[in-house]
């Protein structure tokens, strides 16, 4: 009720503050929803632990969360206030544009011809399928799934936010947006449904955000909020067609898979397990009140991942073809003496591990600055720089399912890219500060000039 006591306030406004709420929508789904169900079919004990565990959720994530976020919000807003305009202007440079399509080529012919489509090949088969790629192409291949959502939303906030001199380059950034759109699309939709409904909803928030006229009551709006959620819904179905049809021993081409009403019979967990990020903080709690937090050392390979392959050395290698490269495969050996990669989590599990339950505060400030960040920069069209920062950072704080470690230090690789999309920024100052110097540099000439201004 907390979010929606938020908006009847007015401490919340739609749709200004849509990626906090869809933060917060993932976070009940994943601490609060899906355990509580959950909980039903467990030992008393264990359901105990879920109960101690969303009690401190919620005093130390989602109160922080809101609270901080309000104030974050605030602060921003008075920091850029002054330069609020809606339009930026574009130069004329196709880089970009153009190397958005070329790296979605590059892509998908890794993909293809690599049979590298369909990722889920067992933590061993991948890691390996991973590591025998040539250079080149391993970076065409993670390159594009790293930067395929910040290439999208980059796109989408240049149409909507500039103003393009040229129908052409209209026409080119909207090719841009598509391609990369598509071509991340497909592979969402083979591999992820939570990731695909996120990519979906990220570019539907990013229009209503950057709508002048949001205040107006707009039936368009509801259309578009209506087919965002059949697009979801159609998407999670089209991921289990896939599935069901690799286990059979088809294709992830198949055109069969795009239609709806099958049913899928291999054996998978539900949605509620897949959703349940309080299980592993559970399994892990007892032993780590008894030895205490692990005080950073989880996040020691996910660090040292982060600088691979600008910094590749033996370890590295060893620790993927082990599938021990996430800060929760060491939680569960150090704290469960189980060897497994992949088990249900989400940015609270790493961040308990480290420090306890004041694990729970850093992460609602962290995401609660983000977004505040990321809401006013591209809301107001900050400028340039700011606008390309924020829009990375829209690509990597959404997934409340990755782990918090991805959020800290998986940028590291990615940014020399976004350095130079900085350095060959396709943006210009905002449209009122031009229009200010201009006004100042004709009145400036007119006086030299002895004409009166």
């Amino acid at each position: 009720m907390l979010p929606i006591a938020a908006l009847l306030s007015g401490m919340l406004r739609w749709p200004r503050d849509f990626f906090a709420a869809l933060l917060y929508a993932q976070a009940f789904m994943y601490l609060f929803l899906a355990p509580t169900i959950v909980a039903a079919e467990l030992p008393e004990s264990t359901a105990s632990r879920y109960g101690y565990f969303l009690w401190w959720e919620l005093g130390l994530f989602v109160l922080p969360f809101l609270l901080w976020y309000r104030l974050s919000l605030a602060a921003f807003e008075r920091k850029w206030r002054a330069r609020i305009a809606y339009r930026v202007r574009i130069l004329p440079s196709i880089g970009f544009a153009a190397g958005s399509v070329m790296l979605g080529v590059g892509y998908l012919f890794v993909a293809l011809n690599r049979n590298l489509l369909y990722r889920r090949l067992g933590s061993d088969g991948l890691a390996t399928a991973q590591l025998d790629l040539p250079l080149i192409e391993l970076a065409f291949y993670r390159g594009f799934m790293e930067f395929a959502p910040f290439l999208a939303i980059f796109s989408l906030v240049v149409l909507r936010l500039a103003k393009p001199p040229q129908a052409w380059m209209r026409g080119l950034w909207r090719a841009s947006l598509f391609f990369s759109g598509a071509v991340y699309g497909l592979h969402v939709l083979v591999n992820s449904r939570v990731w695909g409904v996120l990519f979906v909803t990220s570019l539907v928030g990013l229009i209503l955000l950057t709508d002048r006229e949001a205040r107006r009551i707009r039936p368009e709006r509801g259309v578009l909020l209506l087919l965002l959620g059949l697009i979801g819904l159609y998407q999670l179905q089209v991921t289990e067609n896939v599935r069901e049809k690799i286990a059979s021993g088809g294709s992830a081409l198949d055109p069969a898979n795009l239609l709806i009403g099958t049913k899928s019979s291999v054996a998978e967990d539900g949605y509620t397990w897949r959703l349940n990020g309080v299980d592993l903080m559970a399994l892990i709690a007892d032993n780590v009140e008894a030895q205490g937090p692990a005080m950073g050392r989880a996040w020691a390979v996910p660090l040292l991942l982060s600088l691979d392959p600008i910094v590749r050395t033996s370890a590295t290698e060893q620790l993927k073809r082990a599938a021990l490269t996430t800060s929760k495969s060491f939680l569960l050996l150090q704290y469960a003496g189980i060897a497994q990669m992949d088990y249900y989590s989400c940015m609270l599990t790493d961040a308990y591990g480290n420090f306890g339950v004041m694990g729970f505060l850093a992460v609602a400030l962290v995401l609660s600055t983000i977004c505040a960040f990321v809401t006013v920069a591209i809301r107001s069209g900050a400028g340039p720089a700011v606008i390309v920062v924020s829009c990375f950072a829209l690509s990597r704080v959404l997934p409340f399912e990755q782990e918090f470690s991805a959020l800290l230090f998986g940028w590291l690789k990615l940014a020399p890219v976004v350095l130079v999309v900085m350095l060959f920024n396709p943006l210009t100052a905002p449209v009122r500060d031009m229009a200010r110097r201009k006004v100042v540099r004709n009145v400036t000439g007119s006086v030299q000039g002895g004409v009166p201004a």
